[in-house]
């Protein structure tokens, strides 16, 4: 969450187990690499998230 456009961020990620993204483009190149994809805004995400966790 947080990290927009990085390309070193997306060769870091080639060894997680599951990837989730979460981005406002729908067509956004990290959807190619996440195994669980959000569009729309990460707070939205991430407060609907957190209230699930609990």
């Amino acid at each position: 969450m947080g990290i927009s456009g990085a390309v070193q961020y997306t060769v870091g990620i080639k060894n997680a187990k599951k990837i989730v993204s979460v981005n406002i483009d729908k067509d956004a190149p990290i959807f190619e690499e996440s195994d669980f994809a959000y569009v729309g805004d990460v707070t939205d995400f991430l407060t609907a998230f957190a209230k699930q966790v609990r």
